[in-house]
């Protein structure tokens, strides 16, 4: 099995009231060491839930430990190129993605299939 694993830590903050410059400008003066990774993009994503909407409850309620399953591409949204399946998961300030490449394939395939070969 192929997949690759990327992670890191989040944090999230709420500021009320914030001169939004002054902000932008305090995070690229500290030593956060804030900088651009990639060029200017557009990113699309399908997010996956289930038939009682669990995943978008858990990110609601603010549930720390979560899975979250998506399709991304970037470029336009009508066409997409190069997509790739990721599963991110969240427990605490961590989070880790996975990319099974060799699942997309047969995800999509399985997707795309029309429903009377399913049994459907």
């Amino acid at each position: 099995m192929n997949q690759k694993k990327l992670k890191r830590y989040e944090r999230k903050w709420v500021f009320n009231n914030v001169n939004v410059l002054f902000l932008i400008n305090a995070l690229f003066r500290s030593k956060f060491l804030f900088n651009f990774q990639y060029e200017k993009r557009k990113v699309n994503s399908i997010y996956f839930d289930d038939q009682n909407y669990s995943s978008i409850r858990e990110n609601l309620d603010g549930v720390s430990e979560k899975t979250k399953y998506r399709i991304r591409w970037y470029g336009k949204k009508n066409i997409i190129t190069k997509p790739s399946f990721e599963i991110k998961s969240k427990k605490g300030f961590e989070t880790k993605k996975t990319f099974p490449g060799h699942f997309i394939l047969s995800f999509l395939s399985m997707a795309l299939m029309p429903s009377s070969y399913l049994g459907w």
